[in-house]
């Protein structure tokens, strides 16, 4: 993970990628520890532009967590995030958008838990609702009031 956020893609991958197939072979795709590591390796493949790997595992990370913690647990809501983006990058902005809402409302629901990337996730929705629409005018006083606290 720090060299992913240290942008030091090429040294990351082959490190993620043997753990996510060890912790496959020794705990099952569907252990957190596991969905931990494949959803880092799906992120990862996301920055480097291999929208295919990365949309592919993150749907699979997300039905596991799904079939395991169930459709609102507060832990799919960066994964949620994560799909979303692979989706808005491959012009499937209705779909982005689905998810990105859901994980909104995973935040709401959940507001103990930190949400550092809430304010991109406000602004990715109201960029999708069009930026002057009526939809967006939710996203953005939420916004601007994060802005101002």
């Amino acid at each position: 993970r720090l060299y992913r956020l240290m942008q030091r893609y090429e040294d990351a991958e082959p490190l993620v990628d043997d753990t996510v197939n060890k912790q496959r072979e020794q705990l099952g795709f569907e252990h957190p520890t596991t969905l931990i590591a494949a959803q880092e390796l799906a992120e990862l493949y996301r920055v480097v532009h291999r929208q295919v790997e990365a949309l592919e595992l993150y749907q699979d990370v997300l039905a596991a967590r799904e079939k395991v913690l169930g459709v609102d647990h507060p832990e799919l809501y960066s994964t949620l995030i994560g799909l979303g983006r692979v989706y808005l990058s491959a012009g499937r902005d209705a779909e982005a958008e689905q998810l990105f809402v859901r994980a909104l409302k995973l935040a709401d629901a959940n507001p103990d838990m930190e949400h550092p990337d809430l304010p991109e996730l406000l602004q990715l929705l109201i960029e999708l609702a069009g930026e002057s629409g009526d939809n967006a005018l939710p996203y953005r006083h939420r916004l601007g009031a994060i802005n101002q606290g």
